[in-house]
């Protein structure tokens, strides 16, 4: 845009505006800028004045041309229109630009051209942009042309919409006022509504929506949570508290029970006895059906009663009298409970029996101490699997794989590996009387023979026997295994064989 120009921001500051004649800046700007000029209004009919007195205002030497555009004439067209109203019977390409073709023709005859376009709104880009390329270079070069186009403030926003192309060789004016509009000009930026969807306001819209959605979703999680927790009452949690600190692991399944024994008031079952025998019993005698005298029931001897591997009429015997005691305890435990008010107390009340009452109601033996029949049974519970195999491992190379395949579930100890038979040998001289087990896995392509314990059942059985080990073995560091990655090695070594 020329420097003469000054902006007008909106058409209402039309007639606040010092009216001058449209034709008169218009032959202002040819004489000094010589710029390409655009003449714009809402009303043609205006345009067409301006047009017919810059016509009617040119000198009788001036050669111009005069076309009215259609919407059905294409570039084409209106480059033939004007280059041969200007230039007759003078050869030309219609597909070159104005510019190059009308400079061609004018190197002939450097006589004064003028162009004169009404309806430039119907105009493309391309023949704007031509012809103010024809005023730019005819400035450079010397020539006499003028370029005037005139139209509907529709063809100012195309200019305003490529500004690049027409920053510094076209003027826009307008035919009221005569004044010079800015391409940044308001009356060039599309009108939108404010409730039409633009490209911006549909993403700040789903933006709004999504952070809606996101803020009703957090509120109603919370609503959720406090009014879950509204539900858990202070005796709720006292008593969860209780049965979780009441929890003990009996040594021959890794089950959690319950210490209360209020809770199966009707039947003693295997869990009653074990709990009474450990947490309430120094030492429990029953009846033998020969002599019907009392005899001392030892811990290992109910607990082979409970499985009944031999249905040993006496052990059976012995089994049924001790869990008919513990039912009476239970009886009378389930008593003083429902005396209680207060279900919060209900695991502290059944542990509060006192040794006193289950000595009324058992015949208990002095010789025992409830320490003597602890160390018993964790003496016991460590070697109940190991009566399969009694002999001990002295030979190397001797492995009892079938031994391991056996068992589905357990846990072993490995206590060292060897190579070598002299390593092996020094080992198990210093063990003559082991009850150890031995397979062979692979070990870097070569076969490596691992020296285990029996198999526990459970893993805490195993970590008993691992602390009760000699430190012989202890400085070995020896560790727990589980009987299936075990049987994966051995499967292993087998496969490869």
């Amino acid at each position: 845009m020329s420097a003469l120009a000054q902006s007008i921001d909106s058409e209402n500051t039309l007639n606040s505006i010092t009216k001058i004649s449209a034709n008169a800046r218009i032959d202002y700007i040819l004489r000094f800028s010589k710029q390409a000029i655009l003449v714009v209004d809402d009303q043609l009919a205006h345009c067409s004045t301006v047009a017919n007195q810059f016509l009617g205002a040119l000198p009788s030497d001036n050669n111009a041309a005069f076309i009215s555009i259609s919407p059905k004439l294409n570039n084409i067209q209106v480059r033939c229109r004007l280059i041969e109203q200007l230039f007759t019977d003078e050869l030309f390409d219609p597909e070159q630009s104005i510019a190059v073709s009308l400079i061609n023709l004018a190197k002939k005859n450097r006589q004064p051209l003028s162009i004169v376009v009404e309806n430039a709104h119907l105009l493309s880009l391309q023949i704007i942009h031509e012809l103010c390329q024809l005023a730019e270079i005819a400035k450079k070069a010397n020539y006499q042309i003028s370029v005037l186009m005139l139209g509907l403030p529709q063809a100012g926003v195309t200019v305003a919409n490529n500004n690049g192309l027409f920053r510094k060789n076209l003027s826009i004016l307008s035919a009221q006022t005569g004044q010079l509009l800015s391409l940044n000009s308001k009356l060039f930026k599309p009108k939108t509504l404010f409730f039409e969807f633009t490209a911006k306001k549909k993403l700040l819209s789903s933006l709004v929506f999504l952070a809606v959605s996101l803020l009703f979703a957090l509120v109603y999680i919370l609503q959720s949570d406090l009014s879950n927790f509204s539900y858990f009452s202070v005796s709720d949690a006292s008593s969860s508290t209780n049965k979780q600190n009441a929890f003990v692991r009996v040594p021959e399944k890794e089950e959690i029970i319950s210490s209360t024994i209020v809770e199966t008031p009707q039947t003693a079952t295997r869990k009653d006895i074990y709990l009474a025998l450990m947490n309430q019993l120094p030492e429990a005698t029953v009846i033998k059906k020969e002599n019907k005298e009392l005899e001392q029931a030892l811990p290992q001897d109910i607990l082979s009663a409970i499985e009944a591997p031999d249905n040993s009429t006496d052990v059976i015997i012995k089994a049924r009298a001790l869990a008919n005691t513990i039912n009476s305890i239970v009886a009378h435990a389930s008593d003083v409970q429902n005396n209680k008010q207060d279900k919060s107390l209900e695991i502290e009340e059944s542990k509060s029996i006192k040794p006193d009452l289950l000595q009324s109601k058992i015949a208990v033996t002095p010789a025992l101490t409830p320490a003597t029949i602890e160390e018993n049974i964790l003496l016991d519970s460590i070697q109940v699997q190991s009566a399969e195999s009694t002999k001990p491992l002295t030979v190397f190379g001797k492995v009892d794989s079938e031994y391991f395949l056996k068992y589905q579930k357990g846990f072993v100890i490995q206590i060292s590996g060897f190579m070598q038979k002299a390593t092996f040998n020094e080992f198990i001289n210093e063990h003559l009387d082991n009850q150890f087990h031995s397979y062979f896995r692979l070990f870097n392509n070569d076969n490596l023979l691992l020296v285990t314990s029996e198999v526990y059942s459970t893993k805490a059985l195993a970590q008993q026997a691992l602390l009760l080990l000699p430190e012989t073995i202890q400085i070995r560091e020896p560790w727990i295994k589980s009987i299936t990655a075990v049987n994966n090695e051995i499967n292993t070594f087998q496969r490869s064989q």
